[in-house]
């Protein structure tokens, strides 16, 4: 983001571009469009929020469009409120590459 402090409308336009210039880049790689290349996105804290906003606006505006986001995972997101115990917030700088058996068991990707 060039300025922390624009609307979350802006920051919404942000990443509705950002996910656009992802699948163009990836229109141009045979191997990347061959295989149906959906992304991931991993959203901590606003970005949640915005992302989360991004994407609505943009099936609403845009409805022939396909953000070809597969996951959308919100991690500490203010969309009701936060919650998160002190104990997993360590896991925004690990996630989704290393993620501890607790936690994944906390957030339901693991056997109890």
């Amino acid at each position: 983001y060039l300025d922390g402090m624009q609307g979350l409308r802006g920051n919404a336009r942000l990443v509705i571009a950002f996910l656009k210039a992802v699948n163009a880049r990836c229109a141009a790689v045979p191997a990347c469009a061959a295989r149906g290349h959906r992304s991931v996105v991993f959203a901590p804290s606003m970005g949640a929020v915005i992302t989360r906003m991004a994407l609505s606006v943009a099936e609403r505006d845009e409805p022939n469009w396909d953000p070809r986001v597969r996951l959308f995972f919100s991690f500490d997101g203010e969309h009701h409120g936060a919650n998160v115990p002190l104990g997993l917030q360590p896991l925004e700088q690990f996630a989704p590459v290393e993620m501890p058996d607790a936690s994944r068991r906390w957030l339901g990707y693991g056997p109890a």
